[in-house]
């Protein structure tokens, strides 16, 4: 393994069904799908190979959709292509420009400006008196083109150089900020640049690992978080408005990393490799044991964050040890992975799907950004399947609301029998008390026991009388006040005092309709006593 190049892999951001592999040379693959939706199988194609570019060690497809089929790779030489690949019987394919450096060294990493396109940043290596970070412009022309044996344009002056005597071996151009750098060197700085500074001065640096800064990348949903890594097997995650400190360190365990990457379709996961290991683990930042600065939050102010932590959310073993891994950039949860033998697998990662279930048999589930939901197709339901949701359903689709008439034929409709007698009930006290005044009121228990309601007379004296306790069953011997309104609460229940057993007990089978009649009594009180 030791005598085999390392191998990269990246999905097209423009075709999504192709990727590249680079490592000896450049290949495009392409993925058909055969057979029906139920026995699918996926076939891996090779498309094209563009061996103008060797033993590259770096690239990066090109956000240009006029540049779809173009990518740039860096190569130990410090140079820079622009290579595309050729279309299955078609020519086309080659390198079409290179940018040189001053002095030949060793370009570690590539990174196109997501806004301005053409722009393209790259990182070399150490050279006294020289920057080891320049970007390019790949519409460039110089005042004295000159064309390699192949044909293609060289371009010898970059349009910005950053670093100076330090090699720079990870960067990435910070989202929202067109014109600022971020990047790692092998000095363990991470540090960030601003082009339109007159010079080359970081803007914001921090001494971020114990080693070098081997990876820089953006989170695509939080534009002032970054992850960087190193070969301790340590990733931490920053704030860039506060870059004293970070948000939290990863413990690996103990493996050198070899990349990291945040998926693009689902917040705050982050994927890593390390060296000689099978296993892809999956980091989910937004775990609740791990509190991070919201993008609301003001950094300088927010509460101290948990510092470590070291248990991924899940890991995928792949059949042989990972080199690259690369995320769909629009398949949810389409991870891409590549060995040093150059063994690809397509990884559809699942995750636990969560349920709801409704009262009427209809269920909801979650699939990635997808919410989805299917209806039952039984509109048959058993009486001793018709819990208190179906049933208030069933009565808010009928109109149930404060109408009485209205509510008693309804419960009619419905078949319920107790609140249908509580609405009759409590229309026939309403008609009464209307005609008889705020103040006289027979009182419930009359009510519920007169044999004819209408012929029942509203005035104090139906009320049935009750004998007060003795003074020697009292046990409070103080004074007792009582308010008008309270008065006239017990002389509508028909009670001068406190309800006895006895009378409960003896209208027990009346009691859900005396209990749903007080309450709603009690909820219109202020309207009955006119307050």
């Amino acid at each position: 393994m030791a005598g085999q190049r390392r191998k990269l892999v990246e999905w097209s951001p423009h075709w999504p069904e192709r990727f590249a592999i680079g490592s000896a040379d450049l290949r495009l693959y392409e993925i058909s799908v055969e057979g029906k939706t139920s026995r699918k199988k996926r076939n891996i194609n090779l498309i094209s190979v563009n061996s103008d570019v060797q033993s590259l060690k770096c690239f990066q497809w090109s956000p240009d959709v006029t540049l779809s089929n173009a990518v740039a790779a860096g190569l130990p030489s410090g140079k820079v292509v622009l290579a595309t690949f050729s279309e299955p019987g078609g020519g086309g394919g080659g390198v079409v420009k290179e940018f040189v450096p001053r002095n030949s060294r060793p370009c570690s990493a590539v990174a196109w400006n997501p806004v301005y396109q053409n722009h393209l940043a790259a990182a070399l290596g150490k050279v006294r008196c020289d920057f080891s970070t320049l970007v390019w412009d790949v519409h460039q022309i110089g005042p004295s083109p000159t064309m390699t044996e192949g044909g293609a344009e060289t371009v010898m002056r970059p349009m910005g150089e950053l670093n100076m005597s330090e090699a720079t071996v990870a960067l990435a151009w910070v989202p929202g900020q067109p014109s600022c750098l971020a990047t790692g060197t092998g000095a363990r700085w991470l540090r960030i640049y601003d082009l339109r500074s007159s010079d080359a001065t970081a803007r914001k640096s921090v001494l971020a690992h114990s080693k070098g800064v081997y990876g820089v990348s953006f989170d695509p949903f939080h534009d002032r978080r970054l992850a960087t890594f190193s070969d301790d097997g340590d990733i931490k995650v920053w704030d860039v408005r506060k870059l004293r400190d970070p948000l939290f360190t990863i413990h690996t365990g103990g493996k050198s990393v070899m990349q990291i990457a945040w998926c693009p379709t689902r917040s705050g996961i982050l994927a890593s490799i390390a060296k000689d290991d099978r296993f892809v683990k999956l980091w989910d930042t937004k775990d609740s044991s791990i509190h991070i600065a919201s993008e609301s939050s003001d950094a300088a102010t927010s509460p101290e964050p948990l510092r470590e932590f070291s248990r991924p959310c899940r890991s995928y073993e792949a059949t042989e040890a990972v080199s690259w891994v690369s995320w769909h950039p629009t398949r949810e949860y389409r991870l891409l992975t590549v060995s040093t033998s150059g063994f690809v697998e397509v990884v559809p990662l699942h995750e636990s799907i969560p349920i709801s279930w409704s009262a009427c048999d209809d269920v909801c589930f979650a699939y990635g950004r997808q919410l989805i939901a299917a209806e039952s197709t039984s509109t048959r339901i058993l009486p001793g399947e018709q819990d208190i949701s179906y049933i208030m359903k069933h009565r808010a689709q009928g109109g149930y609301s404060m109408d009485m008439e209205k509510n008693r034929k309804l419960m009619d409709t419905l078949g319920d029998g107790e609140l249908k007698a509580a609405w009759t009930w409590l229309a026939s006290m309403t008609a009464k008390t209307e005609r008889a005044g705020h103040h006289t009121f027979p009182g419930i228990l009359s009510l519920l026991t007169a044999t004819d309601a209408s012929k029942t007379t509203l005035t104090n004296e139906s009320t049935p009388s009750r004998t007060t306790p003795s003074s020697s069953s009292v046990h409070d011997t103080g004074a007792r006040t009582l308010s008008p309104h309270r008065r006239l609460c017990l002389r509508m229940c028909g009670w001068e005092g406190s309800p006895s057993n006895d009378v409960i007990a003896q209208y027990c089978p009346l009691c859900n309709v005396v209990v749903i009649c007080a309450l709603v009594l009690c909820c219109d009180m202020w309207w009955i006593c006119g307050i």
